[in-house]
Parts: structure tokens; sequence; C-alpha cells
């Protein structure tokens, strides 16, 4: 029996990859491992590599989220500089500087099928924060009293130590407040009461036995 003879390698351009990457995260609605994915379902990094062997296209808008894909992840060089870069950033960064990629590689493809849901967290984070900074110079009122507020849910975070959501939130006239919740609160608006239990600094208010009203 003759040898099997090994299938040529398919090489793309990193930036092709990085445009492949957006197109499979915009097609799929998010990320998902392998160990994620059920009957009938795909993984990112399956598909990704998929699309490399067939040799298929990102479109124009892809092609243009890949180019900020790409940029934010040549951007990292700044937290390597600065000694402040972990394993993944670091594997990314050198991924990011490659010319090219081939189907080949499949750890750093891996890799690559996660950046848009990871930079998706990154931008979502800094609009959050940018948000949270455009407050109003007050609170929402004196420590102690009972308020009423029409509030913007910003974030809501569990923390695994108290078993409850903090959550970020706006109110219709700029001032914001955080509290403790038992379930997350997605964004959107919300009518609240609670007990302002702290100012925190930069104009920060602190409320405990929240309810939600609607």
């Amino acid at each position: 029996m003759k040898p099997r003879t090994a299938q040529p390698k398919v090489e793309i351009t990193i930036e092709q990859a990085f445009a492949l990457s957006a197109r499979v995260h915009r097609e799929l609605g998010g990320y998902f491992k392998d160990g994620d994915v059920t009957p009938g379902t795909i993984s990112n990094k399956v598909r990704l590599l998929q699309y490399i062997i067939d040799g298929d296209k990102a479109t124009e808008a892809d092609l243009a989220r890949g180019k900020e894909l790409l940029a934010h992840c040549r951007g990292l060089i700044m937290k390597k500089l600065a000694n402040d870069i972990n394993q993944y950033d670091s594997v990314i960064l050198e991924v990011a500087n490659r010319d090219t990629i081939t189907d080949a590689d499949r750890y750093h493809l891996a890799l690559l099928a996660s950046v848009p849901q990871t930079v998706a967290r990154v931008e979502q984070h800094r609009q959050q924060e940018e948000k949270i900074a455009d407050r109003a110079q007050s609170y929402l009122g004196a420590v102690g009293t009972k308020v009423t507020a029409d509030i913007e849910v910003v974030r809501s975070n569990f923390s695994v130590n108290y078993g409850v959501f903090f959550t970020t939130a706006k109110t219709d006239q700029g001032c914001v407040a955080f509290f403790a919740y038992k379930e997350q609160l997605k964004p959107g608006r919300y009518s609240i009461r609670g007990t302002v239990k702290a100012h925190r600094d930069d104009y920060q208010t602190q409320l405990n036995r929240v309810k939600v009203l609607s």
C-alpha cells in the first residue's frame, strides 16, 4: 500500500484570519468552545478552520472588524513593555505580529477564534467606565434616607465571595449608584427603592435594601 501523501497546508494572511474570526463570531452569535457545543452546533474554532481550508472569504464588514481586532491585539505591545501582560495576551500578540497563519496551526487558531469575544468584553468594559465617568457631581440622597429612582443599569457582576450581583447604575439625573442585589439586572431601565448607605468617592452613592419596583 502506498504511503498517504500529506495534504498541503492552507496559508492565509493574518489579516484574512482575523476577518474570518470576526465572521465566525458574527454568524454564531458569540464564542463557543468545543465543550460548549451541542449536537447540530459547532465551535468557533472548528468553523474557523473549515473556512480556512475551504477558502471561504470574509465580507467587507468582517474585514473592517478584523482590522479593529488586529489593531487591538497588536496594541498589547504596550502591556508587554510595561511587564503587565498575561500568557493569553502574550500569545495573541505574537500571533497578531505574524504575516500569515496555516490550517495546521491548530493551537493558535483556537486562540484566534476567541479574540472577537475577548475584545468585545474589553470594549464593553471601556464603554461602561466612560458612562460611569460622565456623571453628575452630586449624590442620590442623604445618608440614611430612603430614595426612589429611575435608573439605567450599566453593569451587574456576580460576586463569588458574597453570592450576590453587584450592580452599578445611573439615574435619570446622572447620579451614579451601586448596590448588591440577589438577581442579575440586565442592562436596561428600572425603577428602584432603597436606602442610602454611604457616599463613596467621586460622587458614587452606595445603596442597601434595594427593591426593584418595575
